[in-house]
């Protein structure tokens, strides 16, 4: 991948996502209007972009900027989730109406940047930095988190005066609108109407159960969110993507800089959280199964699905004290082969810089008297069972 240092960029593929949200939600906003994201100051030669300052106490170089956003996404083959500013900034200064009119010009110049021909005045400009094809974008949020600085009075008009005329010159754009935190059980999109899509733009246990401020993951933290990663994927009729964490700050010993930011899915070695979220992405099938269960759905979780040449995956979170034994059972399935993933240890178990003790184990699972695969699952243990044919 170009423009990012190899490891990261490894690291990053090996993750097995989908989709790259840009360019980041409080950056986006900034800490003033004058300070947010301008996208056209990321583009061009690197050594005369201007920076800006960061909302998270360090100056941005933008030597990563929305052209070498997009490369990264084609060289990973990632789709583009692009989040254009929305008229408010993080000190709760917000601009609707007439004043925003002049900032809904600039993103429309903006997607036109990426989107026009170089028959069009910015398509002209993106070809005079090399890129001479339209680049490809089919999903816009407008915003980021207005309920942190007050914004939320204003954010209905606001989207809506920014929405209108996207869809007026990208009519099969997808645009997605901010809302709030949302602090609520796996069980949160199962009474949601089925006809709003939903997109979770970050979720992650940032906190232990005293309270206290997470630093690294530990396996019960990251067995909570493999039952919210359940929850999301039992419901992907209406959920449509689910971001686990984005980054965070860690000094050149390993040690993060800030707790607002952790845990998180970049620093090396992999936590915790990112094994677990990465073996439920890289299992994925294209219809979810009905289940039928003698047992109640807790401690327990699970979700199933299969994909369109056959293979079952069978996804499943024990977040309980006790050991559990669970009995898979394909009544119509043809299956050939079977093995597991698990991630397992102690409950307040983490991955630290050189000191990794947690990692994801395969093995063979193989078919039981009754016909069923039965698989024994420990304390706090994020397991995937794979069928195929």
């Amino acid at each position: 991948v170009q423009w990012l240092r190899n490891d990261v960029a490894t690291f990053m593929q090996e993750t097995g996502g989908s989709f790259l949200r840009f360019p980041g939600g409080n950056n986006l906003e900034g800490n003033s209007v004058d300070t947010r994201w301008k996208w056209n100051e990321t583009i061009g030669p690197q050594e005369t972009r201007p920076e800006h300052q960061g909302t998270w106490g360090y100056t941005n170089t933008d030597a990563l900027g929305f052209m070498e956003y997009m490369q990264w996404t084609e060289d990973m083959g990632l789709a583009n989730v692009l989040a254009v500013w929305a008229g408010h900034a993080l000190d709760g200064i917000s601009y609707a109406g007439s004043a925003l009119q002049p900032y809904i010009t600039d993103m429309l110049n903006e997607l036109e940047f990426l989107l026009g021909s170089t028959s069009t005045t910015y398509g002209v400009l993106r070809s005079k930095y090399g890129r001479f094809e339209p680049y490809t974008v089919t999903m816009i949020e407008v915003g980021n988190e207005d309920n942190l600085s007050n914004g939320c009075s204003t954010y209905a008009s606001r989207s809506t005066d920014i929405y209108n005329p996207i869809h007026g010159v990208y009519p099969g754009m997808t645009v997605i609108a901010s809302t709030t935190d949302l602090r609520r059980p796996i069980y949160e999109f199962d009474n949601k109407p089925r006809n709003k899509p939903i997109f979770v733009g970050k979720y992650g246990s940032t906190t232990g159960n005293d309270g206290s401020q997470t630093y690294w993951t530990c396996l019960q933290g990251s067995c909570a969110e493999a039952v919210y990663m359940i929850g999301l994927e039992r419901n992907s009729d209406i959920v449509k993507n689910g971001l686990l964490r984005a980054a965070a700050s860690i000094s050149q010993s390993g040690a993060p800089t800030s707790s607002v930011w952790t845990p998180t899915q970049v620093p090396s070695p992999a936590p915790v959280a990112t094994m677990s979220s990465r073996c439920s992405r890289k299992n994925r099938g294209s219809t979810i199964r009905p289940v039928t269960s003698d047992s109640a759905y807790r401690p327990v979780y699970w979700v199933a699905s299969n994909t369109d040449d056959a293979h079952y995956y069978v996804k499943m979170a024990n977040y309980g004290t006790a050991r559990k034994s669970v009995t898979i059972m394909l009544p119509d399935a043809s299956v050939s082969s079977a093995s597991l993933q698990m991630l397992g240890g102690g409950a307040m178990q983490s991955n630290f810089p050189l000191k990794v003790t947690i990692t994801t184990q395969t093995s063979s699972v193989s078919v039981g008297a009754s016909g069923g695969y039965t698989v024994s699952l420990p304390s706090y243990a994020v397991v995937v069972l794979i069928l195929g044919p």
